[in-house]
């Protein structure tokens, strides 16, 4: 009997293992949030000191695109955009 592993399943392991670690890490997350009364994290706190204490054009966009791809609407429509280009992949290597 061989002790080697295929590397589908060496591939399956890994995308269980990082899923598992990313969920484990968002609960920690979301228990010191909690257990610090719902204030922000100090992160936030930082970022949003440097974003006033700075104010000028070039911050105010590098702070509003994130929350623009990374809102709602923005990531419908980058998830809308990221379907079609794998479906459109997929259909080139089809005969």
């Amino acid at each position: 009997m061989s002790t080697d592993i295929a590397p589908t399943s060496r591939r399956r392991m890994i995308a269980f293992v990082v899923g598992v670690a990313a969920v484990i890490a968002f609960i920690t997350l979301r228990l010191i949030v909690a257990a610090g009364d719902h204030e922000p994290l100090a992160v936030d706190v930082w970022w949003h000191d440097l974003m006033v204490a700075n104010l000028n054009d070039a911050l105010i966009i590098a702070a509003w695109v994130p929350a623009v791809v990374g809102g709602t609407i923005g990531m419908i429509v980058v998830g809308a955009i990221f379907i079609a280009w794998l479906l459109w992949r997929g259909r080139e290597g089809m005969p």
